[in-house]
């Protein structure tokens, strides 16, 4: 009897033995496992990383990442944000201070203008974008430097275009053009049904005793009214914007010889300009056909100095109201 218990205690032993044996050899290759999936997640996360495209920039092909995550904006900023892309850094200057990207930009270091060097090298961006620079050297020896010209994108639609095929952000781009797009023919449409059609504008900006008159370049409503809404500047407005399509100045004196047109859009280049009060109180201006019949718009100095896509958007809603209103 004693030996039959003895023998059914070994047994009992040699089972327990045999499982644990088997738990564990499964707790191995459950650790194994594990393992082995860390390591591809890591593998993974490092090929994104690593991943890298060759960009076909003014300055020569630059390799860039395929997907920049830690971007430093020396420029463009506002169609990175419509992109839905958000710099590290940026020149909050003269770009962020749209008053349309408001909340749009919270966060971003200023890297100041001049760019702060010192400032860029400790957000280690990953890709430096600029608008202009005599140099990209400094800058490339930081992170990959792709140098996109603010003049050489002419309007809207290039923005978003290239700096989307820039960022990998390109279905993002389509969107918003897509967005854009309906927009402006709604705009259209809009103003088509309350002023007709064929309409003319005039852009005048003050200046140290000049008149400015702006083409269909950059903000101030250029953009806005002869490129996207389709007027047309009167004739002798038109020989004098030819050009670059920017600005050109005449005096005071000749503004009646000129500055005819169904509408009167008025400007200036310095934010509360006295200049622009005394030509608003001065007989050469209230003789003007248009500011006779109330066809005359002042135009903000801070919501229409900038020409990025969202501050653009926000200038079509602007100026269709203003020409809408009744």
């Amino acid at each position: 009897m004693l030996q039959k218990r003895t023998l059914l205690l070994i047994a009992l032993v040699f089972v327990v033995i045999f499982v644990s044996a088997c738990g564990n050899g499964q707790g191995t290759n459950n650790k194994g496992g594990t393992g082995e999936a860390t390591e591809t997640a890591v593998v993974a996360e490092t090929a994104d990383i690593s991943e890298t495209r060759v960009y076909k920039s003014s300055h020569g092909d630059v390799e860039i990442p395929k997907i920049p995550k830690r971007i430093v904006a020396g420029g463009h900023l506002g169609s990175m944000i419509a992109l839905g892309v958000k710099p590290v850094g940026a020149v909050k200057e003269w770009e962020a201070d749209s008053p349309f990207l408001e909340g749009k930009v919270d966060g971003i270091t200023d890297i100041g203008d001049p760019h702060d060097m010192e400032t860029i090298i400790s957000l280690k961006p990953d890709l430096i974008v600029l608008s202009y620079a005599d140099d990209v050297e400094p800058f490339s020896k930081i992170a990959p430097t792709v140098l996109i010209p603010y003049e050489s994108l002419k309007s809207v639609e290039e923005q978003i275009t290239v700096i989307a095929e820039l960022l990998g952000k390109e279905q993002e781009g389509k969107d918003w053009l897509a967005q854009f797009d309906e927009n402006v023919v709604k705009s259209r449409d809009k103003v088509k049904s309350v002023i007709g059609e064929n309409k003319s504008a005039t852009i005048v900006a003050v200046m140290d005793g000049t008149a400015g008159f702006l083409g269909d370049r950059f903000g101030r409503g250029g953009q806005v009214l002869y490129r996207i809404l389709g007027m047309k500047a009167p004739e002798k407005v038109q020989k004098l914007i030819d050009g670059d399509g920017t600005v050109e100045t005449v005096s005071l004196e000749i503004l009646p010889e000129v500055a005819g047109g169904d509408y009167v859009f008025l400007s200036s280049f310095i934010e509360n300009d006295p200049a622009k009060d005394d030509l608003l109180q001065s007989g050469v201006w209230k003789n003007l056909d248009a500011v006779k019949n109330n066809r005359m718009f002042e135009l903000d100095h801070q919501q229409f100095y900038f020409s990025d896509p969202i501050s653009i958007q926000g200038q079509l809603n602007l100026i269709t109201e203003m020409l809408t209103r009744k």
